[in-house]
């Protein structure tokens, strides 16, 4: 059993090393990727211009500039109030000045991102964007079922190593933690990633 479990784990090691340098993107998302690459700002200039204004901006200029006369759509998430504290508006706060000629949308938004302290999420119908410190998705927690066989075959020292070293991603907020007597792993991330480790503990378990 326990050879059996080794096996597995390297294998699926070796595949997901592969499967996290070559992810084809989303069909759902590959509308506004296109739009990212396809639609061409002629010049694009701003001087000490907020966050907000130059996302609204972008919004509506990239209507224009696109054929099909849709453009791409923005969302700007705040991050949740902590008690206690001044509640802040980092979208307003960051200032962005650059100024370039016949830039397209994608080359924009990078550029806005990393002068902002911005992240981004790319969904089916909009780019979701958050400052830096945030998280882009809501937190979950899942309880798994898992041989201890599996960590121990594997070398990880912990839970969270053990996904990590298979390509499971741990924004901050996220963890992972095991009980040896109970056999159970419980695990917080994003929906996306605990879907992720779902279908990576059936691989190693050979469950359907």
């Amino acid at each position: 059993m326990a050879d059996s479990v080794a096996k597995s784990v390297v294998l699926l090691f070796s595949f997901c090393l592969l499967a996290a340098v070559a992810e084809p993107s989303s069909r759902e998302t590959d509308a506004i990727r296109r739009k990212l690459k396809g639609i061409v700002f002629p010049q694009i200039e701003f001087e000490e211009a907020s966050v907000r204004e130059v996302f609204a901006y972008l919004r509506k200029r990239s209507k224009d500039l696109d054929p099909d006369g849709v453009g791409v759509n923005f969302i700007l998430q705040s991050p949740p109030p902590v008690r206690g504290q001044r509640v802040s508006d980092p979208f307003a706060e960051s200032k962005i000045t650059m100024s370039m000629d016949k830039v397209p949308l994608g080359d924009i938004i990078r550029y806005v991102g990393l002068a902002g302290g911005l992240k981004f999420r790319i969904d089916p119908n909009a780019i979701v964007v958050v400052d830096e410190k945030s998280a882009l998705d809501v937190m979950e927690t899942r309880i798994y079922t898992v041989d201890p066989n599996v960590l121990r075959a594997s070398g990880a020292k912990d839970a969270k190593s053990l996904l990590e070293n298979f390509g499971i991603e741990f924004p901050p907020g996220a963890a992972a933690g095991y009980n040896r007597a109970s056999s159970k792993m419980v695990v917080k991330n994003t929906n996306r990633n605990l879907d992720k480790v779902e279908e990576l503990l059936k691989q190693i378990t050979g469950e359907r």
